[in-house]
């Protein structure tokens, strides 16, 4: 009975690797009468050992020192067999120049730095926790400078599994941002393709928002922390107005709208921000950055009041290394009329 206890508690949490195994296996057996190469028995063999290995309850432990296997390397192979620690140097090395490669093309999908279009300026701010981040973040410029979207998102999880996840969300984000639609049906539709073609329990939070030259603006908040709107007069945050994206195919969307006077602005941040635990294990919160934003932050510029924000999450952190993607972005009106952006504006990208 115990035994069955067990085995039950780790089909739990290995089926979907036994799915994915199950499914990989169906496409190579129909391969199989086109393709005689020994590759392709090669690749039969290892799927059926790792099917194998989930029957025995040995599927994700290390063949050499026996420990866990990282959750991470099993999603990207789950065919994999060693954990980290224990690649050769060869196998070591390949892996760090894809992640490199990988941390590179991130990089390019993501605005740093400041950004001036069609009235706004914007400064984002993003850093993985390790070599590539599961955070996202976008500012698209509309038709003949129609305004301007933003989005800012966080995929649940963290590493090279998050990080495919947050590149095929902005994608399907990037495919539909210029559909003739109302945002909420936008979100809508993003939340179908996404919950359709990612695996079970792969969900994102996010804020989709858009804003025009005259002030007003309209966003989405899925599941993802407030965002805060910093005015002239005071301060309000708007919550969320839905479930994040890919939990339920048929979720429906609502919106809220705002309106900033020049020289406001609106402040989003992931969770890494919010979710920033000291030593004691205390996080953050939205608290921490509600008690810090303010009307006096107007009167600065956007790099230096992001850099402030910032600062102040790094002394509530203390010595403790930062466990979480990170982004922060701050949208602000400016009232004058700002030139679209030029292609090397658009290919132009810097960190604090």
């Amino acid at each position: 009975m115990e035994a069955q206890a067990a085995g039950a508690a780790i089909d739990t949490g290995i089926s979907p690797f036994r799915d994915d195994l199950l499914q990989r296996r169906r496409v190579l057996e129909s391969s199989s009468h086109r393709d005689h190469s020994g590759e392709l028995r090669r690749l039969l063999g290892e799927v059926d050992a790792a099917l194998h290995r989930i029957e025995t309850g040995s599927f994700g432990s290390c063949e050499v020192c026996h420990g866990a296997i990282e959750h991470e390397l099993l999603g990207a192979d789950p065919l994999q067999r060693v954990c980290l620690e224990c690649l050769s140097t060869s196998e070591r090395r390949a892996l760090e120049s894809d992640l490199e490669l990988a941390a590179e093309v991130q990089h390019t999908l993501v605005p740093r730095g400041g950004r001036s279009v069609a009235g706004w300026q914007a400064f984002v701010h993003s850093r993985a926790a390790g070599a590539v981040s599961g955070d996202f973040a976008d500012l698209i410029e509309g038709a003949n400078g129609d305004g301007l979207q933003f989005v800012i998102g966080d995929v649940a999880g963290k590493g090279v599994s998050a990080a495919l996840l947050a590149s095929h969300l902005h994608a399907l984000l990037r495919s539909v941002a210029t559909l003739p639609e109302p945002l909420p049906r936008r979100v809508d539709r993003v939340n179908r393709l996404f919950a359709s073609v990612t695996p079970d329990r792969a969900f994102a939070t996010l804020v989709w928002g858009h804003v025009t030259a005259d002030g007003h603006g309209e966003l989405v908040n899925a599941g993802h922390p407030p965002a805060m709107i910093v005015g002239h007069g005071g301060c309000r945050q708007i919550g969320s107005t839905g479930i994040p994206v890919g939990l339920f195919a048929g979720a429906r969307y609502s919106s809220s709208s705002f309106d900033l006077a020049p020289g406001e602005q609106l402040v989003l941040v992931t969770d890494g921000v919010t979710e920033s635990a000291d030593a004691g294990d205390r996080e953050y919160g939205v608290d921490g950055l509600w008690s810090l934003v303010s009307p006096r932050d107007l009167d600065a510029e956007l790099p230096e009041v992001a850099g402030r924000y910032l600062a102040d999450v790094a002394r509530h952190r203390g010595d403790r290394p930062q466990n979480d993607d990170l982004t922060l972005m701050v949208l602000r009106r400016d009232g004058r009329t700002v030139a679209p952006w030029t292609r090397a504006q658009r290919a132009t990208s810097s960190t604090l």
